[in-house]
C-alpha cells in the first residue's frame, strides 16, 4: 500500500471513529434523559397512588405500583421471597388473600408445580385473572376464607399475607384449622401480619387482632407443632412473619 493510500485509509477511520464516538455520546444522553424522566414519573405515580389510596375506597392494594417506585420501594418484594423458600418444582400452593396476584404470578408459578389463589375482593380477582390469563400453572377464585371451601383437597405450601387482621377473633382459628386439615403431613404455612399492641386499626378496612408476638404463636399453636416467627423489615409499622410447620392430625 502506497504511503498515500494508506494515510487516507487512517484518515478515513479516525473520522469514522470520531463519528461512533459522538454517537455513543448521544446514545448515553438520550437514555440517561429518558430514563430519568420515566423513573421520575414512575416514582410519582408510586407515591400518588400510596398517598390517596385510602380515598380510592379499594379494599385490596395493587402492588405494581410499589413496582413503579423503584429500588426504594423494595420492601414489597419480602413477603414473595419468603414464601417462595419452602417451594419446591413439586409444590402445590395455596396462595389466602392473593389480592389481584402479583406474588401468585412473579414469585409462586414460576417455582411449583400448580397455584391455587383466592380472595374474596372479587374486583381484584377479575383484574389478576386479565393481567396472568397465560399462566397455565395459576388458577385465581373469588372465595371467603372463612365459609367457603378450598379449591383443592390438599396443599404442600399455603401463603397467608396479610390476611388475620382482616378477620373476627373468632373467625382467626376457624381459618388456621382448615388450613391445618388441607395441608400435607410435611406441609407448610407461611404468613405475615401486623402486630398492634392497642389493637388499633392500621389500615382501610382492617384492624389488627393479634397484640402481641406470644399471642400469635399462642393461637398457631393450636393447629401446628413447630411455629416459627421473626420480624419482618418494615419501618412503618410493627409485623411479624410465621412459619408453621407439623400440622397436628
Amino acid at each position: 500500500m502506497t504511503p498515500a493510500r494508506s494515510a487516507l485509509k487512517s484518515a478515513v477511520w479516525a473520522v469514522y471513529r470520531t463519528g461512533s464516538a459522538c454517537k455513543a455520546q448521544v446514545v448515553r444522553l438520550t437514555l440517561g434523559l429518558l430514563t430519568g424522566l420515566v423513573s421520575g414519573l414512575a416514582r410519582w405515580l408510586s407515591a400518588l397512588y400510596a398517598n390517596n389510596w385510602g380515598l380510592l375506597r379499594l379494599t385490596y392494594y395493587d402492588q405494581l405500583y410499589n413496582v413503579l417506585g423503584g429500588p426504594a420501594k423494595w420492601l414489597w418484594v419480602e413477603r414473595g421471597y419468603l414464601a417462595c423458600r419452602d417451594m419446591t418444582p413439586e409444590s402445590v400452593v395455596l396462595d389466602i388473600g392473593c389480592s389481584n396476584g402479583i406474588y401468585a404470578a412473579y414469585f409462586y408459578a414460576p417455582r411449583v408445580k400448580a397455584v391455587d389463589a383466592i380472595d374474596c375482593c372479587l374486583p381484584a380477582i377479575r383484574i389478576a385473572q386479565r393481567r396472568y390469563a397465560n399462566i397455565g400453572n395459576l388458577c385465581f377464585a373469588g372465595a371467603d376464607v372463612v365459609k367457603d371451601p378450598f379449591p383443592s383437597p390438599r396443599y404442600d405450601v399455603v401463603v397467608c399475607n396479610a390476611v388475620i387482621e382482616y378477620l373476627t377473633p373468632d373467625e382467626i382459628p376457624v381459618v388456621f384449622d382448615k388450613i391445618r386439615l388441607a395441608l400435607t403431613s410435611d406441609g407448610v404455612l407461611i404468613g405475615h401480619t401486623p402486630i398492634k399492641p392497642d389493637a388499633a386499626s392500621h389500615q382501610f378496612g382492617s384492624t389488627s387482632n393479634i397484640n402481641s408476638k406470644d399471642k400469635l404463636i399462642e393461637i398457631l399453636s393450636q393447629c401446628f407443632d413447630t411455629v416459627e416467627t421473626w420480624p419482618s423489615l418494615e419501618t412503618t409499622r410493627t409485623s411479624v412473619y410465621f412459619r408453621c410447620s407439623q400440622p397436628r392430625r
